[in-house]
């Protein structure tokens, strides 16, 4: 080979190699700008939305948890119990599985109190209930603010200057079954003389025969407004006053009944109607009463204690403790709450406007407080749990009594 023929070979391999070094080059800068495009620019997050969480669906009258959406569709349904002496023990009202959820007792006449008894599920009821008793004014009223079915045997008439009953349930176009004009095909109510009480006392109703009495009665199914009990999240002390036991007289012509608080269950306990009723919450409502002569009936006059609804001082039991409350009705709604006092400051012109006119009027201008007063009324809540409701007259003679121990901060 010629010099001249080694010399262009040698420039064309090195021109080769100048190229396969250009190409490498390119392909690791290449790389390397990727790689640096992928650690060092920030990737965008995908925004992640949470759902709401839904709201539980809850008892409407004890607030518990174990309550089903079929369940919270359905009306509630309440009973006449009677309460006298020879009627006791009540059937049904210390269930182990269905007590009712709320226990409402006042004074019907004759110093005697009567109940009405709630249950929020009509498919979830005691085997037997009774002994079942006549309807009054009062509880087809209290009935209307849960809008509540009224079952009961009997019920008072209007007479004279007493509006009874049977009018009131058509004032408040009441859903109501009574024994006395009801075809039973359902089979719902009975007589069980297995107690040895007499005719009057033996009235029953057959728990599981409810529905279909409600469907044979073909009422409305579906609930409308009605009132709505506050619960805590948890619960707990009510107030820092302690209640070991209490004592609530209706009024100056009745009985009473008697509570004691079992710490170690955390529940209160009664034996005024000589079964195992037990409950979590103790409502005493005080309200104005009125007594009523009727006409002859069977041979005498009947006074009936008749309550106006017309709000009032309270008081929740609960946890060993207890507190004062306020209630009224809104509507046909139950309110319970509280009413808490706050110090707003006067601004400079209003203090200076103020003590001009104490000083007008002859008064100390030194004595004008620099505050105003502000009312704030919030919604009681309840702890959760089966509910005992006293109803007692505040003009004729009703009366708490309360008996607690001494804490720290009463020291």
């Amino acid at each position: 080979m010629t010099t001249k023929k080694l010399a262009v070979g040698i420039i064309v391999l090195l021109i080769i190699a100048v190229a396969a070094g250009a190409v490498a080059m390119t392909q690791f800068k290449g790389d390397k700008e990727t790689k640096t495009t992928e650690e060092d620019v920030p990737q965008e997050e995908e925004e992640v939305i949470e759902e709401p969480e839904p709201e539980p669906i809850v008892n409407p009258l004890t607030g518990s948890f174990d309550f089903d959406e079929e369940a919270a569709n359905r009306r509630i349904c309440g009973f006449v119990v009677e309460n006298a002496q020879p009627a006791r023990p009540q059937v049904g009202m210390d269930d182990p599985k269905y007590s009712p959820d709320m226990i409402v007792e006042g004074e019907v006449e004759g110093g005697i109190s009567r109940m009405f008894w709630m249950f929020a599920d009509y498919k979830k009821l005691p085997e037997t209930i009774g002994p079942m008793r006549s309807a009054r004014p009062p509880f087809i009223r209290f009935a209307a603010m849960f809008d509540s079915y009224f079952i009961h045997w009997g019920m008072s008439h209007t007479e004279g200057g007493y509006i009874g009953a049977n009018t009131v349930f058509r004032r408040y176009n009441t859903d109501h079954i009574d024994q006395m004009h009801f075809a039973n095909e359902s089979n719902l109510y009975f007589r069980d003389h297995s107690l040895g009480q007499s005719q009057e006392h033996t009235g029953r109703v057959r728990g599981k025969n409810v529905p279909a009495a409600l469907k044979e009665a073909d009422f409305r199914m579906e609930p409308k407004e009605r009132t709505k009990l506050k619960f805590r999240e948890e619960n707990g002390p009510v107030g820092h006053k302690t209640c070991d036991e209490v004592t609530v007289t209706f009024s100056d012509r009745s009985g009473n009944t008697h509570w004691t608080y079992d710490k170690d269950k955390n529940v209160y306990k009664t034996d005024s109607f000589r079964n195992n009723t037990t409950r979590d919450n103790l409502i005493i409502l005080t309200d104005k009463t009125r007594y009523v002569t009727n006409a002859i009936y069977l041979g005498h006059g009947v006074t009936y204690c008749d309550y106006l609804m017309k709000g009032g001082l309270g008081y929740v039991i609960s946890n060993g403790t207890y507190t004062k409350i306020k209630w009224r009705r809104d509507g046909q709604k139950l309110i319970l709450y509280k009413v808490k006092k706050n110090k707003v400051p006067k601004s400079a012109e209003e203090l200076v406007a103020d003590k001009a006119a104490a000083e007008a009027e002859g008064k100390d201008p030194a004595e004008v407080k620099d505050y105003n007063v502000e009312k704030i009324e919030t919604e009681y809540e309840l702890n959760r749990g089966k509910t005992w409701v006293g109803w007692i007259s505040r003009n004729h003679g009703g009366k708490v009594d309360i008996k607690g121990h001494k804490t720290e901060k009463d020291d």
